[in-house]
């Protein structure tokens, strides 16, 4: 549970949502709900607790399954995992959130809700286009999916080189 629990924590940080205490960000005031939602469609049930706890498929298997949702957001992985930057992984997560704040802040400018606000924004007015052009969701979801698997590798192995 623990091991969960810290790889959910790193995910988390790389959600611009999950690093935004203005009102708009909280799970049930559109947006935030949305974004998960809408990476739950692509990402599938293979991985839906329920389901992958009654999971007799080979590790093969289980990491041919995680390619194919690679494959759905556009991600390639080299396998080359690097080391944490701040050498502290406490550290490390912080510089996260605080970089999912930054695009927090690029998606939802201050300026237009500010912090005390009770203003609430949908996933579509944050990400619609004018030209039909979704570029900018295909590339959020990119960076936001791709950060949190790597993030998670990348703490992992400090953690097990410092045990090692």
């Amino acid at each position: 549970m623990y091991c969960f629990m810290l790889n959910h924590f790193v995910a988390d940080s790389c959600r611009p949502c999950h690093c935004d205490a203005r009102r708009l960000s909280a799970y049930n005031n559109g947006l935030h709900k949305e974004m998960e939602a809408g990476w739950s469609k692509v990402v599938g049930t293979y991985f839906k607790k329920t389901n992958y706890l009654k999971n007799n498929d080979t590790p093969t298997k289980v990491l041919i399954e995680s390619r194919v949702i690679d494959n759905k957001f556009d991600i390639e992985f080299s396998n080359n995992v690097p080391d944490l930057q701040a050498k502290d992984p406490w550290l490390e997560i912080i510089n996260i959130c605080r970089a999912s704040f930054a695009v927090a802040a690029v998606l939802m400018p201050p300026s237009s809700i500010s912090y005390d606000s009770t203003k609430k924004t949908s996933f579509k007015k944050v990400f619609k286009s004018n030209d039909g052009d979704d570029n900018l969701l295909v590339d959020f979801n990119r960076m936001a999916m791709h950060d949190a698997v790597l993030n998670i590798a990348i703490l992992w192995k400090s953690v097990w080189n410092n045990f090692n």
